[in-house]
């Protein structure tokens, strides 16, 4: 409950989480949620997986995410 209060606190401000979990014992779910409550992307790389999958996972995940991120702008702040 505390990381998700917390990704809540980041998500109320504005930012995007993105998340990871890995491995069988990874908390998935919780990993997900904050990751799409906040219009992340999730990647899970399950238990058993070859490092050539979690490679592959993780480049389709960082394209992805490389594809939400709004261009850069000028700000006066």
């Amino acid at each position: 409950q505390y990381a998700f209060y917390q990704a809540k606190l980041c998500i109320d401000q504005g930012y995007v989480i993105h998340t990871m979990s890995v491995g069988s014992s990874a908390d998935g779910a919780l990993m997900e949620a904050i990751a799409l409550s906040s219009g992340g992307v999730w990647v899970h790389a399950p238990g058993g997986a070859t490092i050539d999958d979690i490679r592959d996972q993780l480049l389709d995940a960082f394209g992805r995410i490389a594809a939400a991120v709004p261009p850069a702008r000028l700000s006066h702040e």
